[in-house]
């Protein structure tokens, strides 16, 4: 009986992979309660909309929650299309300084005066209600 062994492009004999794995002996450790917190349940610290949402029928939504335990902030944004598109684009950076909320606004306008629109977009306060309505009517 003959025995045929692959050979590679090369001319050598290509090694088997091996298939005796060594099985998990150990349960991987949970994080510290500390470090990893349900961002859902920190408190809302800002919550902001472009002032044009109205006109333009794009809203862009900025909230930042804060933990109540550490000075660590979460933030999140969407961009909601009202005229049918719906919920377009949303991202959330975790553990982020209070200032980072102003440089997105920043980048956002410099975005906007490089598309169409040469004045920058404003943010204001808004409810979150107002913020969930949106949202949740974007995924819709």
């Amino acid at each position: 009986r003959e025995i045929i062994m692959a050979r590679g492009p090369n001319g050598q004999v290509k090694k088997k992979p091996r298939t005796n794995k060594r099985p998990l002996t150990h349960k991987p450790r949970p994080a510290a309660p500390n470090q990893v917190a349900v961002p859902t349940i920190w408190e809302i610290f800002d919550c902001r909309i472009n002032d044009t949402w109205e006109d333009t029928g794009r809203a862009s939504i900025m909230v930042l929650r804060r933990n109540p335990r550490l000075d660590d902030y979460w933030f999140s944004a969407f961009l909601i299309d009202l005229s049918g598109f719906g919920l377009k684009d949303g991202f959330e950076r975790p553990h982020v300084t209070r200032r980072y909320i102003d440089r997105a606004i920043e980048r956002a306008n410099r975005h906007a005066m490089r598309e169409e629109d040469p004045e920058p977009m404003n943010y204001h306060p808004c409810s979150l209600d107002l913020a969930r309505e949106l949202v949740f009517g974007g995924i819709e």
